[in-house]
């Protein structure tokens, strides 16, 4: 079986759990394109989901929205997430994301969102393709502040680490410089 159908097949499964725990939700399919070493990597870990991810639209008592910035992105406000550690849930990997990046507890509860990702290298002759599947949370906060509210939280101790929030902040209504998904999707705004 080629990687494609491998990571395919994952993915469908994936989406089917989700589907049986939560109801039908948006699905959102995109390509990316990405150079042949950065496939050659992803290849090495698709398989067993280390490039799945769970984000958290995270609401706390007041219908306030935890927002982060992060390295990858700093110009713009966005939703924890992280990518899948082994053997971890989508939900599990939102819920530590939620707790390292913000230092925020959090519950899941519910689905918002199910993104499928079909990657291909940018080398016309490979024909290669992987799945990966990323699902957005809705979540209620356990706790409701942010550890040192508008400064960075500590460095998780994620496997991934893949990147660190250089800030994390409640907010009330949308900043201006916010994250396409998050824009589309925050119901509390």
């Amino acid at each position: 079986m080629s990687i494609g159908e491998r990571t395919q097949q994952r993915t469908d499964e994936l989406r089917e759990r989700l589907r049986e725990e939560y109801g039908d939700c948006p699905v959102e399919e995109e390509s990316v394109e990405v150079p042949v070493t950065r496939f050659e990597d992803m290849v090495g870990v698709a398989p067993e989901g280390l490039l799945d991810a769970g984000v958290a639209f995270v609401t706390d008592d007041e219908g306030r929205v935890l927002l982060v910035r992060t390295e990858s992105g700093p110009e713009r406000w966005t939703a924890p997430g992280d990518e899948c550690e082994a053997d971890e849930s989508l939900e599990e990997a939102a819920v530590r994301a939620v707790r390292e990046k913000a230092g925020v507890a959090c519950e899941i509860d519910g689905l918002r969102l199910v993104r499928q990702l079909q990657y291909l290298p940018d080398d016309d002759e490979d024909e290669r393709l992987l799945y990966t599947l990323d699902a957005f949370f809705a979540a209620s906060a356990a706790n409701g502040t942010p550890e040192d509210e508008g400064e960075t939280p500590e460095s998780g101790t994620s496997e991934n680490d893949s990147e660190e929030a250089l800030e994390a902040r409640w907010f009330d209504e949308p900043p201006k410089t916010v994250d396409s998904l998050v824009e589309k999707y925050a119901e509390a705004w």
